[in-house]
């Protein structure tokens, strides 16, 4: 996905430096540094704290799992040794075999339920912070397209993109060319120890 932008970008690129309506005269190129950006972006740090929050509440909902499906164990276990028993009849030996039987079913059935809750939850958990970082993403890059528009930019590179190569997207720009700092401004973004 990064080596496709980086690729896309270098086209979009390319095709507005060669225009023959623009001339590099007119080109006005910023870069910003967008994982700053996301990193520092108020948003981002709250969209946190709720994803840690849940990944707690889940953490705890399987360790109350675990800790019924040990319980199960261990009647299964009993049962089952119960059933072994010399000393008892043949009826109730059988009868016991039958109940054995029947816990070992439910804690099959159980830890399938468990293995399917587990899958279920971490995708949700995933999910979840795939849109909480899409829509921080999009205001950032809303808020980025309205600073170039404001300042007469033709064309902002993100600076953190890597290339297809493993090289950096942008592997050279002058300093006053990157407006990071100024981004970060816009978005309310505090980066830590500045």
């Amino acid at each position: 996905m990064k080596a496709m932008n980086c690729l896309l970008l270098t086209v979009i690129a390319a095709g507005v430096l060669s225009a023959g309506a623009v001339s590099a005269a007119d080109v006005k190129i910023a870069t910003v540094n967008m994982t700053r950006v996301m990193k520092a972006h108020p948003e981002t740090k709250a969209n946190m704290t709720v994803l840690e929050k849940q990944k707690t509440e889940f953490e705890n909902e399987l360790k109350a799992l675990k800790e019924q499906r040990e319980k199960m164990e261990k009647e299964f276990k009993v049962v089952k040794e119960s059933a072994e028993n010399r000393a008892l009849s043949e009826d109730v030996r059988r009868e016991k075999v039958k109940e054995a039987e029947e816990k070992f079913q439910a804690l099959m059935k159980f830890n399938d339920e468990m293995r399917e809750t587990a899958i279920k939850r971490q995708k949700q958990f995933s999910d979840q912070g795939q849109r909480m970082a899409e829509r921080v993403q999009e205001k950032i890059a809303e808020a980025v397209r309205e600073y170039a528009k404001k300042k007469g930019y033709t064309l902002v590179l993100d600076s953190a993109v890597q290339g297809m190569s493993g090289l950096d997207g942008v592997v050279y720009a002058e300093e006053k060319m990157d407006d990071t700092a100024e981004i970060l401004k816009i978005t309310g973004g505090s980066e830590p120890g500045k």
